[in-house]
């Protein structure tokens, strides 16, 4: 009998100490741990899109511009936007950008974009196409059109090879130490002073923020 009290106090105890150990592993993940599994939670949900900074201006030695920028209107398509009527709404907004679908759809593949994040299909287009999207927005789900900047030569081609261009970067250039910490879509100097001052003509990239869910679709824009 003795014996037997012995191995139920003995179990007790063991039960009391599963409990003890339960508690305070719940206590540890809602208290202890919380913001770090919240802060996990967040970085599985958001993602986050580097948007290109503004390009440094070039001058004379009166201050004259020779390089700058300048603000273009440029239409971007968001994908995950356009909804079930996909064809329908690109048709449209081939015949308003006078552009053929298929030119449109092979921008939207480019693979320097997150699909999340909306993609440029054309610059440069006239105020009147800004005035009908916002006109029409029903129309054109996933469509939008922003200002950006692009690069401005005020004095025409002036001393254009000694300023050199600028243009996607390349293989080569990105495994060279000089463009070290540069992402595969960033636009850099190829040649001339756009390219022997690039890093001090290259800005400070901004951040776009988007949750999105498992499956990696934009749910929206977080700012």
């Amino acid at each position: 009998m003795d014996r037997t009290s012995g191995r139920l106090r003995i179990l007790a105890l063991l039960v009391v100490l599963m409990f003890i150990g339960l508690t305070t592993r719940l206590w540890f993940l809602q208290v202890l741990a919380a913001d770090r599994y919240q802060d996990t939670k967040v970085a599985n949900r958001t993602r986050t899109v580097l948007t290109p900074a503004l390009r440094g201006d070039i001058l004379d030695d009166h201050g004259n511009v020779l390089v700058g920028n300048r603000l273009s209107l440029q239409v971007q398509v968001n994908q995950q936007q356009l909804g079930p009527n996909r064809t329908a709404v690109l048709s449209r907004l081939s015949n308003l950008l006078h552009m053929q679908v298929k030119t449109i759809e092979t921008r939207l593949k480019d693979k320097r974009y997150y699909p999340y994040a909306p993609i440029p299909v054309a610059t440069d287009v006239p105020k009147e196409v800004s005035f009908y999207v916002s006109e029409h927005a029903q129309q054109f789900p996933g469509v939008r059109v922003v200002e950006a900047p692009v690069s401005d030569y005020p004095q025409g081609d002036i001393a254009a090879h000694i300023l050199g261009w600028i243009g996607p970067i390349d293989g080569t250039q990105i495994a060279q130490p000089a463009f070290q910490g540069y992402d595969p879509n960033d636009i850099v100097g190829k040649a001339g002073l756009e390219l022997q001052y690039e890093r001090y003509l290259q800005g400070t990239k901004g951040k776009d923020f988007y949750l999105v869910n498992a499956a990696g679709k934009q749910i929206k824009t977080l700012g």
